[in-house]
């Protein structure tokens, strides 16, 4: 979420709530999205 939403600075637990909860809430997709936030932190792509 840092490197989405901040520049790459560690955010507030308060403030990663506020985003999923958002003007645009990722609920019910909060998993999807931490998959994809995690995934886009690899190196590599994954092959699946």
């Amino acid at each position: 979420m840092a490197m989405h939403y901040n520049g790459g600075e560690e955010l507030p637990r308060k403030d990663l709530r506020s985003i999923g909860e958002g003007w645009r809430p990722w609920r019910p997709w909060r998993s999807v999205a931490t998959w994809y936030l995690w995934r886009a932190l690899d190196p590599e792509p994954a092959e699946y």
